[in-house]
């Protein structure tokens, strides 16, 4: 499917969770499998052509009233196209949802229309790409789930209207929001949560990438490991708390940012590895204990057993064993954080 991200004026260049409102709808499209397009009057197609530069792919940009534009949808006769208003910041998930029908349909809340629909291209090609349109299934978000399985939790389905710089702090803010991991421990919601959020406001809109904040989050870990073999406990203490607040920024930083990668998935290996580095280090220092290493390996059992009952939980059901049952979300809750 190709889609279409219209814009319309400046304000799609306007930056909000570390990139440009339409170019976080161009990279959404992308990794949903739409193939991104942006339609703009000429005198923006430069400054557009600027704003999806950090997209992961290719976008094309085309004028409004271009042969190019007509061409394209000419070639793709009667598939479908998703046409997105870049006079917003989508929640990820309604793009997703818009890319994945299989008719022509447009969302809607409370029967107005939300800048998100999917037509036939022939459709759009004669009656003209901006004519307005009451064809396709309305689809209401307010039946569309609101729990996310990566997040963990609930969360409400939101589209920020963005007219002008003033609308932008609120953007951010709901970004920032929406970027939270339910069913967490009890030491998360008191520490590291308040301190990621604080964090995240300040840093989601700079040059710092989600693979830089992992890189430090392992460099500050090992450091606690050497801290922890060498006697420095409480130091190591204080590093491995850092660690617990870096270690969740950095996913926060990929969800805000729409910059998560395999990096990114292969960091909860790395999270194993700093982890088991700690009780072989504080199992070193207390060497000269007759049951150091034996409380060692009796911990290091237990956690293989714990990783392997999630990963073969998650590999049956496609979901985290915390979401099972509220019981199991009050085990997490009262979990010692790993940290």
């Amino acid at each position: 499917m190709n889609g279409f991200i219209r814009v319309r004026a400046r304000t799609a260049f306007l930056h909000a969770g570390g990139r440009t409102i339409v170019g976080r709808i161009a990279e959404v499209l992308h990794r949903a499998g739409v193939v991104p397009y942006v339609v703009c009057p000429a005198d923006l197609m430069a400054d557009a052509a600027a704003a999806v530069a950090d997209v992961s792919t290719t976008v094309t940009v085309v004028g409004e009233h271009s042969e190019a534009l007509r061409w394209r949808l000419a070639d793709a006769g009667n598939e479908l196209v998703l046409l997105a208003e870049a006079d917003a910041v989508y929640d990820e998930r309604l793009l997703r949802e818009a890319a994945g029908w299989k008719r022509p349909a447009r969302l809607v809340e409370s029967g107005r229309g939300m800048g998100l629909s999917v037509h036939l291209a022939s459709e759009r090609l004669n009656a003209g790409f901006d004519a307005p349109s009451e064809t396709g299934e309305p689809v209401d978000v307010s039946a569309l789930p609101t729990y996310s399985l990566a997040l963990r939790r609930r969360q409400p389905l939101f589209r920020v209207s963005v007219k002008g710089a003033d609308d932008l702090g609120h953007a951010r803010d709901v970004l920032a929001r929406s970027a939270s991991k339910g069913h967490q421990e009890f030491a998360v919601h008191v520490l590291n949560r308040p301190a990621e959020v604080w964090l995240s406001r300040r840093i989601a809109e700079s040059w710092i990438t989600p693979n830089q904040l992992t890189g430090l989050c392992n460099l500050l870990a090992f450091i606690a490991t050497f801290l922890f073999a060498t006697g420095s406990l409480w130091t190591g203490v204080v590093l491995a708390l850092a660690v617990g607040i870096v270690d969740g920024l950095d996913g926060r930083q990929a969800r805000i940012q729409v910059r998560t990668s395999k990096l990114g998935e292969l960091e909860h290996l790395l999270d194993k590895v700093y982890e088991i580095s700690w009780t072989i280090a504080l199992a070193w220092h207390f060497r000269d204990a007759p049951w150091s290493f034996w409380l060692a390996g009796i911990w290091f059992a237990a956690y293989m057993l714990d990783g392997a009952s999630y990963t073969i939980f998650k590999a049956r059901w496609k979901y985290m064993l915390d979401e099972a049952s509220p019981f199991d979300r009050a085990v997490r809750f009262v979990a010692s954080c790993r940290n």
